[in-house]
């Protein structure tokens, strides 16, 4: 069961070992940093944009996006992860927000208020209901922003046998869904969301850092079935369709979409 009170015991106690993990040259280190390339290459080209961290983990995302002059919100479950976002934003803080909060629903976030939202790390499929979280993060991204979002791939290595969209207490005894580029384009489809690039992540045999650096410049958004069985995630760059809804009816939605999908099952 991914509770928000699990969630946040489970990242509490990993905080520090995973912001020493990001200051490493290695696959998962390199992996974010591609995610925050595909982002910032997908958002209008001027500074003071209002962007959202969410999912923010210890702020690797949104101290870079502060540092180039942008306003940015860190959301995260975890106090002790925004502990350490906010620690390292530093003395860029007066352009930095930071809110405890779950992704599945912040109402303490104004409808349509974020030119941009990154949710990396794989957290939508880790929260426990991707569709309420990114129907909540559709909610306050403006009409025609950037949401760049990751996902855990079902093509890629860690699926090779199973093939199965849920894994149940996939870690921490937390469970993982898992999407193909079909169905993540379908799920961005159902939430009014406009995709313009799904990008692999985190690539066996592309964890150089020479090279890595390369994939986040040049990667094609057309994908081969080789490189996507090799990634170990799908990173979408989607905009927002649309006029702004109400807080609630982003709930109200998911809860729908929920029951067609029992339906269906």
């Amino acid at each position: 069961m991914n509770s928000p009170e699990a969630i946040r015991t489970a990242w509490d106690a990993r905080a520090a070992q995973y912001a020493e993990s990001l200051s490493r040259a290695d696959g998962r280190a390199i992996g974010v940093a591609v995610e925050l390339e595909h982002f910032r290459r997908a958002l209008p080209k001027r500074l003071d944009l209002n962007l959202l961290d969410a999912g923010c983990g210890p702020g690797f995302h949104g101290r870079r996006l502060v540092a180039e002059g942008h306003r940015v919100t860190f959301v995260d479950v975890s106090p002790a992860m925004l502990e350490r976002a906010q620690r390292d934003v530093g003395e860029l803080a007066s352009r930095a927000v930071f809110i405890e909060g779950d992704i599945r629903g912040v109402p303490a976030l104004a409808d349509g208020s974020f030119d941009g939202v990154i949710a990396g790390g794989t957290v939508i499929s880790d929260c426990g209901d991707p569709r309420a979280a990114i129907a909540e993060l559709r909610r306050v991204l403006r009409p025609g922003g950037v949401l760049g979002f990751s996902v855990r791939n079902l093509l890629g290595p860690q699926q090779r046998t199973e093939r199965t969209e849920v894994v149940r207490g996939g870690g921490d005894g937390f469970d993982w869904h898992f999407f193909s580029p079909e169905s993540l384009m379908s799920f961005c489809q159902r939430h009014s969301l406009a995709v313009k690039a799904i990008h692999p992540v985190h690539v066996e045999g592309l964890f150089d850092q020479d090279v890595a650096k390369s994939v986040a410049a040049h990667l094609a958004a057309e994908l081969s079935r080789d490189v996507l069985a090799r990634s170990w995630e799908l990173f979408a760059i989607a905009t927002r369709k649309g006029t702004p809804r109400k807080r609630g009816e982003a709930a109200d939605t998911a809860r729908a979409e929920m029951r067609v999908a029992d339906v269906e099952e």
